[in-house]
């Protein structure tokens, strides 16, 4: 049987739970329920201050590039190959970062 959506980001998110990140906070996974030809991962609360739904800024940005520098702490999750990166399609940390 392959991975379901939602057992490989339950599996993603234990393999960053330990990690020290600076700008990301992982939920706890809780558990993965199969009900009616659907999976259902459910996540702890966890609480957040001064967070709203907004636009993408600043600290989403951060949080986008601290994850995909998190490629080799997940290869052995994601594995290597193509297709394989934390973070979404088309999404390039090089071009978020300041210049020096």
């Amino acid at each position: 049987m392959s991975a379901t959506p939602s057992s490989m980001r339950r599996t993603v998110l234990a393999a960053l739970r330990p990690l020290e990140l600076a700008t990301l906070r992982v939920p706890e996974a809780i558990a993965l329920v199969e009900w009616e030809d659907m999976s259902i991962l459910l996540l702890a609360p966890f609480r957040m201050q001064r967070r709203a739904d907004r636009d993408l800024g600043q600290a989403e940005l951060a949080g986008l590039v601290e994850l995909s520098g998190l490629g080799s702490a997940l290869s052995g999750v994601l594995g290597n190959g193509a297709g394989s990166r934390p973070c979404p399609r088309g999404f390039r940390a090089v071009e978020l970062r300041a210049p020096a």
